[in-house]
């Protein structure tokens, strides 16, 4: 599951759970969408302890925005709890024109500290 777990203004918290599927992009990225139209460039902080996997097509559909929204996000920071997304983080992060760091799973508050101090 990808939800917004909340939204205000530049900032945005995605949280991440279980399997993502194609249809959980399919649902949060025009709402993503519609919060970049009114607040770009955004501050995303991206929960993603707990996910079990990614389906090929939510894989393909987060690039597709990455390469849309690149210019579009000023800084995200990525909280996870297993090394394929530290790997995944880096692949995906020259893709953004704004900072991209990841964060293991006990640096919640830290990651939470640095997309704020952006402020």
């Amino acid at each position: 599951m990808l939800s917004i777990e909340h939204q205000d203004g530049d900032f945005v918290h995605l949280r991440a759970t279980g399997k993502l599927t194609t249809e959980d992009y399919r649902g949060t990225i025009p709402l993503l969408e519609a919060i970049i139209t009114e607040n770009a460039p955004l501050r995303v902080l991206i929960d993603a302890r707990g996910i079990e996997g990614v389906e090929a097509g939510a894989l393909w559909l987060d690039a597709k925005f990455d390469m849309k929204h690149g210019s579009d996000i000023a800084q995200i920071a990525f909280v996870g709890d297993q090394a394929w997304e530290k790997w995944l983080t880096k692949i995906f992060s020259p893709m953004f024109k704004g900072e991209v760091r990841y964060f293991d799973a006990a640096e919640m508050a830290a990651a939470e500290s640095w997309i704020n101090d952006a402020r």
